[in-house]
């Protein structure tokens, strides 16, 4: 299982103190204990992380593990452009998970942004041969996600 998680939830995945952490749990767990990889990049993106200095910090261990990939920061920022052009609304200010997702055809978003993830579900949004996201919310039905399906191949070279 490769993921790529949103801002807006790092404090319930790698928080044991967040009230809501138990729902985000197993995916935390899969990243630690199994075959799940953390899938990130672009400027965007690390800026997102340079503000969250723990959740940076963890990252930077997943990745000495081989649990975290990282992906060309300059694919993503290109992406994104691409997708400014695309779409003109102000509502979709998350275009840099959309192209991470473009740059690493990652299968499975953890969000809990409800105007992201109308966008992240626009097939329209993705090249042809790339299979829209699936998004992690913490229901419990969801940890069905969390599987060797969702395994691609930018993150088969480290298992």
């Amino acid at each position: 299982m490769c993921i790529v998680i949103d801002a807006n939830v790092f404090s319930m995945v790698f928080n044991s103190s967040n009230s809501e952490h138990v729902k985000f749990l197993p995916i935390l767990r899969w990243v630690d204990k199994g075959k799940g990889k953390l899938v990130y990049g672009g400027t965007k993106y690390q800026k997102e992380l340079e503000k969250a200095d723990k959740t940076r910090r963890l990252f930077k261990l997943f990745q000495d593990a081989g649990k975290a990939v990282h992906v060309d920061d300059n694919k993503v920022d290109l992406e994104e452009a691409i997708l400014e052009q695309l779409v003109d609304n102000r509502a979709f200010n998350d275009k840099h998970l959309v192209a991470i997702i473009r740059v690493s055809k990652c299968r499975l978003v953890c969000s809990m942004d409800v105007a992201a993830q109308k966008y992240l579900r626009d097939v329209s949004l993705y090249p042809s041969g790339t299979k829209r996201p699936s998004i992690y919310k913490g229901h419990r039905r969801h940890e069905k996600l969390l599987c060797d399906k969702n395994i691609v191949a930018i993150c088969r070279t480290c298992i």
